[in-house]
């Protein structure tokens, strides 16, 4: 009983550190969409009949089941996940309502040509991340991680955790032609079954990068897993980075060897996470969006 007052209890600060930065809203939205902008919609384009309803639901029940019960163990928030399989919008959504946090998904993510159903996994994982990512977090908020960070928890942890679990692996095999996905992977794990969460990792990365560069980013070159964004950023960006920099994100979430169960903290970017300081430049989350606090001498 005493367990669940404490959770009341800071679920109650959480709910309030959101309101008192939008308020007077009553729901908050306090991160933004999984893309910058959303796509118009052509129904042509994406007619895509490759994936179906039964798809999209199963995925969003399986990552639900899993980590419902985590949220509230971690937050004490309760997760609920809105499925919109015939929803034109092309995006999806996570958002504070009460002492819920609401994920919106729509169907027309999964309908896009470019969209596999790893890919259309990741993007509910960074929904996810959002509530589980830690820091760094969206300014003004005490429960959103930070656009950069719910991807890197996407693959660090969250595709992770559901394909140890849902037993996929086991019949999984690794398609031809993706020599530098084997090889990455090849160098940074030992055990068979992590190469191959690691390359399928990376292809749901890419899939999903090429979905934010076909929708809100084509003005910036292709992104692609071989490929590296070279920028480095004075401050940590919190808001969408660019297609390439998102792809190494995931490309750093896959390569990371830290353990699923080692979580990300609302208080601490170094837990959970692998740290430039400690020599891992491969795992550790891109220059191009987050820049690691200088200790004060």
């Amino acid at each position: 009983m005493m367990e669940r007052i404490k959770k009341i209890e800071k679920r109650a600060l959480l709910i309030f550190a959101c309101l008192s930065f939008y308020y007077p809203a009553l729901t908050m939205a306090c991160p933004s969409g999984f893309l910058s902008q959303e796509a118009s919609y052509d129904q042509a384009f994406y007619n895509d009949d490759r994936w179906g309803k039964s798809d999209f639901v199963r995925i969003a029940e399986t990552l639900e089941a899993i980590y419902e019960p985590i949220v509230w163990q971690e937050t004490g928030f309760d997760l609920v996940i809105y499925k919109s399989w015939a929803s034109e919008t092309v995006n999806a959504f996570a958002k504070q309502d009460g002492d819920k946090i609401n994920i919106s998904l729509h169907g027309a993510v999964l309908r896009h040509p470019w969209v596999t159903l790893d890919a259309f996994t990741l993007l509910v994982c960074h929904e996810i991340g959002h509530i589980l990512g830690g820091q760094p977090m969206l300014a003004g908020t005490s429960w959103a991680a930070s656009e950069g960070q719910s991807d890197y928890f996407a693959t660090n942890k969250c595709l992770k955790r559901l394909w140890a679990i849902d037993g996929s692996m086991s019949s999984w095999e690794i398609p031809p032609d993706l020599d530098f996905y084997v090889d990455s992977c090849r160098d940074r794990y030992n055990s068979s079954d992590d190469r191959k969460v690691c390359v399928r990792s990376l292809m749901a990365g890419a899939s999903i990068a090429s979905l934010y560069w076909d929708v809100a980013n084509q003005n910036e070159p292709f992104p692609e897993v071989p490929l590296k964004d070279p920028t480095i950023v004075k401050y940590t960006q919190l808001m969408h980075p660019s297609s390439q920099c998102r792809l190494d994100t995931y490309k750093a979430g896959a390569w990371c060897r830290k353990d699923f169960n080692d979580p990300f903290s609302n208080y601490d970017s170094k837990m959970g996470a692998c740290l430039r300081d400690n020599g891992d430049l491969l795992g550790a989350r891109p220059q191009c969006w987050y820049r690691a606090r200088i200790p004060k001498s």
